[in-house]
């Protein structure tokens, strides 16, 4: 998760910061142990990268991506499970809010 973040801070564009980011997200569901949540992680990459594509292209949302990764590493560290799954869930609604179907926002900020 390291490593991914750091190739996040290093990226010198947004196709090898989609990909970093993906990286990270693979890391945490290895960690998990979920195979359920591995082989979500494995159907929805490509679609996650391309909806991202347009959001990361802007430097600052980039920081804030980074940020909120690191965030939520430092809640996985600490053992703050209800941290890090409140800021997954903020992570959520502001990266892919406009995709969801009306009312599954409240829903997922629940």
């Amino acid at each position: 998760m390291d490593a991914a973040i750091a190739r996040m801070r290093a990226a010198e564009g947004e196709e090898a910061f989609g990909a970093a980011d993906v990286d990270f997200h693979d890391a945490v569901a290895r960690a998990s142990g979920n195979k359920l949540i591995l082989i979500c992680s494995d159907v929805v990459r490509s679609i996650v990268l391309n909806l991202i594509a347009d959001k990361i292209r802007a430097p600052e949302l980039r920081s804030r991506s980074i940020a909120h990764h690191e965030e939520a590493l430092a809640a996985v560290r600490a053992g703050d499970g209800p941290l890090a799954a409140r800021l997954a869930r903020q992570a959520l609604s502001d990266f892919y809010s406009p995709y969801l179907p009306e009312g599954a926002l409240d829903e997922l900020l629940e």
